[in-house]
């Protein structure tokens, strides 16, 4: 659309692809999280925690760095969020012991920062783009 000349049909759509993307990664490592917190006892915290990390960062990663290559720079930017975020709720489950809705709360947040700045950073390349 943004080839054509649509312009507000083009960014809506790729809002809507990138609500989804992010949408679809902060959703796999909820759910990871979660998933290996439950099956935790307070000896095994930090170990499980560690590899709840590996488990849901590492594929991410792996897609991030194919981006990369690929010449997606803005990959690297909604993964670098992925990983604070996901570095913070789990210092809140260890250290506060935060319940789920609040592991949620952190995510939310976290990747709602990391949305704004892909679409700014994003913008200001387009814009940089026009003045060369």
């Amino acid at each position: 659309m943004l080839e054509k000349g649509n312009k507000i049909g083009g960014y809506f759509f790729g809002l809507l692809s990138t609500v989804y993307t992010v949408g679809v990664l902060t959703a796999w490592c909820i759910l990871v999280l979660i998933f290996y917190t439950i099956h935790a006892n307070a000896t095994l915290l930090i170990p499980v925690l560690i590899w709840s990390y590996s488990v849901a960062t590492g594929p991410i990663s792996w897609l991030a760095q194919k981006d990369l290559r690929s010449g997606n720079e803005n990959a690297g930017i909604i993964t670098l969020f992925i990983y604070v975020a996901y570095i913070l709720a789990s210092l809140a489950i260890l250290l506060v012991g935060f319940s789920v809705p609040n592991v949620l709360v952190i995510f939310g947040v976290v990747m709602t920062i990391g949305f704004i700045v892909l679409f700014s950073v994003a913008y200001l390349a387009k814009n940089s783009q026009a003045y060369y």
